[in-house]
C-alpha cells in the first residue's frame, strides 16, 4: 500500500519554520539525538531539514549543539541502566511491589570505553612520542622491528663464536 505524502513535505527550507526548527532543536536535545523522530514531531521532512541545515550555519550549528546535548541524555540514561537500583511499580492487581533492576557489565564497559578510551579500549594503539597514531604504519613498524631483532640475533653469534 502506497501512502501519498503531501509536496509541501518535501518543500523548500522555507518551509521550516522559526517556530518548527525551535521546537525540533528542542526534541532532538531532550531524545537521544533521533533526527527523524525529532522531525516528525514537528511535521518536517528530512529532506527538507537537511536543506535548513545546509543552508543556515546558525541553525547549523544549532543542531550540533543539541545532539550533542542529547549526548548527555543517552549518557546519563546508560549510568542510570548501568547501576543497581531499586524501584517501586505496580503489578497487574494494583499492589506496589520492589522491583530489582540489576546492574549492567557490558552497559559500564561501553560507557568506560567512550569516555576513556585509550584506557578501555579493545584495539592496540600505537603513537610515537608526541602521541601521533602509527596504527596506519604498523606492518611497517612490525617489519622494521622484525630487522633490528634479527639484527641483534646476528650480533649475538658473532659474539659466540669469537668468545
Amino acid at each position: 500500500m502506497k501512502v501519498k505524502v503531501p509536496d509541501a513535505y518535501f518543500g523548500g527550507p522555507e518551509e521550516f519554520s522559526g517556530a518548527q526548527r525551535v521546537l525540533f532543536l528542542y526534541r532532538l536535545s531532550i531524545n537521544g539525538g533521533d533526527v527523524k523522530d525529532a522531525l516528525d514531531d514537528v511535521g518536517v521532512s528530512p529532506v527538507v531539514a537537511m536543506r535548513a541545515y545546509k543552508a543556515a550555519p546558525e541553525f547549523k550549528a544549532a543542531w550540533d549543539e543539541a545532539v550533542e546535548a542529547s549526548n548527555l541524555v543517552l549518557e546519563s540514561t546508560a549510568l542510570r541502566r548501568a547501576s543497581y537500583t531499586r524501584r517501586k511499580t505496580v503489578d497487574q492487581n494494583g499492589n506496589e511491589i520492589e522491583v530489582e533492576d540489576r546492574p549492567s557489565d557490558r552497559m559500564v564497559l561501553g560507557l568506560l570505553k567512550a569516555r576513556k578510551p585509550d584506557v578501555y579500549s579493545d584495539r592496540l594503539r600505537l603513537a610515537d612520542a608526541d602521541g601521533n597514531s602509527l596504527n596506519g604504519r604498523r606492518d611497517a613498524l612490525i617489519e622494521e622491528i622484525l630487522g633490528i631483532a634479527k639484527a641483534g640475533v646476528e650480533v649475538l653469534k658473532g659474539k659466540k663464536r669469537n668468545g
